[in-house]
């Protein structure tokens, strides 16, 4: 029985064809589009794996279109060819959509692009569109399979005010959808959101403050902004502290306490780069502060895993002083044998250059400078050096007054000359890289049997009077300060012990002791003989000297009154005592970090 007299489908269909006609034209002038928006974006590079996934959506869009065309000429080629490329033509977009759907949602687009549907975070609103495509993609087929069988009627031609309002309904229709998606992305998820600002004429030195005496107890400005989340971590910069939370990086001026940058990674986190007895840091600065190495990869997490080709892991090197990003680096820029995962990379930061693995790269231009013959690859500590250190042959006969001793030889490397070496025999075995701070080390001196503190640029070397080379291992409880555990603890008038610790200022050479002042502290020095720490009854903070008196007076926290809060780090600078705060949600305050410069 056929339904060629079915007036409601024949009227039916002098719509829906027109309508389908409307959607598609839209789908496809909106997939020409973003392929020509990628093409000439000029504020970012586009990922290979995005402009293959705007061809291949493209393509899912035009396919249909071609179907409905070639139903217009229906009558070039025999019954069994046109039955068998309508049938083809209506499913093949069913078995891309999925291919697509895949790629939409897992494909990264690097740069300021404004990419439709390139946004991995919008996965709804793209299988909407894929959807649409797919479902008049399956109507299509079926309509062509049933006039084929002539179980269809063949409807007249309609009018043109009919075709005409169709189309441009479907053209509304998909362009709401289309723009819709396009201000998610471009709005809400582009992948990355920079603020920039100019350089100034001259910039102070870096050597942080070392009288705490005079400092007030009231912060001299305090940051605080919604879009910082804890746990953050807080590093010195050239122009005041550089503040990192999971997916941003934000500059601020040391001086005033206003932002003067940011580099925000949508959808991407900012990876570990460094770990230090679980001092974990997702940016590196260079020790001059003028250089912020930081990397991200698309969301990694305990359900959702994912290999590192569709992580697209990326470093990415920014100038501290204007926050403007000078380069990125992945692994297509790589040696072949080189490449970029979401783990641990061994990437060293000098004033200079940036070391992966054995590769350095320039860290203003990014053009590659020099590369080391040796396998392992150099190692500085979390403040860098304008050195690099090379364990250049594999660790020799052990000393018997020294097990953590070899008398393997170290090679010392100039970052910009690799023809300026140094070298060092006997040393510790540099097995981490926490070993290492701004140029400094611990190491054993074989000649007095003691440790020893030894500058890696000029091989000062500074006694810390023990002969165990490393009681209590290398510790930097503070980001610029290094600490090794005396052999013998302080006993009080009481009969109780406290923790002496050697520390060394790796910014001036300076080097002496610090007592704990009490057991359990999780605080540390910031600087010789001044320890960071929290009033017993934990509403302010203080610094002791090295018997445990105050130090100036405490300091008020820069938190709402009322809420738990936690000190998330702190740091010398060159403007002050920067100390980073959190404290829990709560519906009446808007923010959950502040960041108070004490002076």
């Amino acid at each position: 029985m056929t339904i060629r007299s079915g007036p409601e489908l024949t009227v039916t269909w002098r719509w829906v064809r027109p309508l389908l006609w409307g959607a598609h034209t839209a789908l496809w002038t909106s997939a020409i589009t973003m392929v020509a928006l990628s093409l000439t974006s000029s504020s970012g590079e586009v990922a290979r794996t995005v402009m293959i996934t705007l061809w291949a959506w493209l393509v899912v869009a035009a396919v249909p279109a071609a179907v409905l065309l070639f139903l217009e000429w229906r009558t070039i080629l025999t019954g069994s060819s046109r039955r068998a490329i309508m049938l083809l033509a209506g499913v093949a977009p069913l078995i891309r959509c999925d291919v697509v759907i895949d790629w939409v949602r897992n494909t990264p687009a690097v740069g300021d692009s404004p990419l439709l549907l390139a946004a991995p975070a919008a996965p709804v609103r793209i299988s909407i569109a894929v959807g649409c495509l797919a479902a008049s993609s399956l109507v299509l087929a079926t309509i062509s399979l049933l006039r084929e069988r002539g179980w269809a009627p063949v409807p007249p031609r309609p009018s043109a005010m009919r075709v005409v309002a169709a189309v441009l309904s479907g053209v509304l229709i998909v362009g709401y959808g289309v723009t819709q998606a396009h201000d998610l992305v471009r709005e809400a998820l582009t992948p990355v959101r920079i603020t920039t600002a100019p350089a100034p004429d001259t910039l102070p030195p870096m050597t942080p403050t070392r009288d705490f005496s005079q400092l007030t107890g009231e912060p001299a400005w305090v940051f605080r902004a919604p879009d910082l989340r804890r746990p953050y971590e807080v590093h010195v910069g050239a122009r005041g502290p550089i503040v990192a939370d999971e997916d941003t990086v934000i500059g601020l001026d040391g001086a005033t306490g206003r932002r003067l940058w940011s580099f925000e990674r949508k959808e991407a986190h900012l990876v570990t780069l460094r770990n230090n007895l679980k001092n974990k840091s997702r940016v590196l600065v260079s020790p001059d502060g003028r250089s912020v190495v930081v990397q991200t990869c698309f969301t990694t997490t305990s359900t959702q895993w994912r290999p590192d080709a569709e992580s697209m892991p990326m470093l990415t090197v920014i100038d501290a002083v204007t926050g403007n990003p000078r380069f990125t680096l992945t692994s297509d820029d790589l040696p072949k044998e080189l490449h970029l995962t979401c783990h641990l990379e061994p990437v060293v930061l000098t004033d200079h250059v940036l070391v992966i693995w054995t590769h350095a790269y320039d860290l203003v231009t990014g053009t590659k400078r020099w590369e080391l013959p040796e396998e392992n690859p150099p190692i500085e500590g979390p403040q860098g050096s304008s050195h690099v250190i090379v364990l250049s042959s594999p660790a020799g006969p052990r000393q018997r007054n020294c097990p953590a001793c070899d008398d393997s030889p170290v090679t010392v490397l100039s970052d910009e000359d690799l023809s300026q070496t140094q070298r060092i025999v006997p040393i510790k075995s540099l097995a981490s890289e926490e070993d290492i701070i701004r140029g400094w080390l611990l190491t054993h001196d074989a000649a007095t049997n003691s440790a020893v503190w030894l500058n890696v640029d000029t091989l000062q070397r500074i006694p810390i009077g023990q002969e165990e080379g490393e009681s209590g291992s290398g510790i930097w409880r503070a980001p610029d300060t290094a600490l090794v555990e005396a052999s013998e603890a302080k006993v009080l008038p009481d009969g109780s012990e406290r923790r002496v610790y050697h520390v060394l200022d790796p910014w001036t050479g300076e080097a002496g002791t610090v007592t704990a002042p009490h057991r359990g502290t999780i605080f540390g020095p910031v600087g010789v003989g001044v320890w960071f720490d929290v009033e017993d009854d934990g509403s302010r903070l203080r610094l002791l000297d090295p018997d445990g008196s105050l130090i100036g007076t405490p300091f008020t926290p820069a938190a709402p009154p009322g809420v738990d809060w936690k000190v998330q780090d702190y740091s010398r600078t060159h403007h002050g005592l920067v100390v980073g705060f959190s404290w829990p949600r709560r519906g009446d305050i808007e923010t959950t970090a502040a960041i108070a410069m004490y002076r």
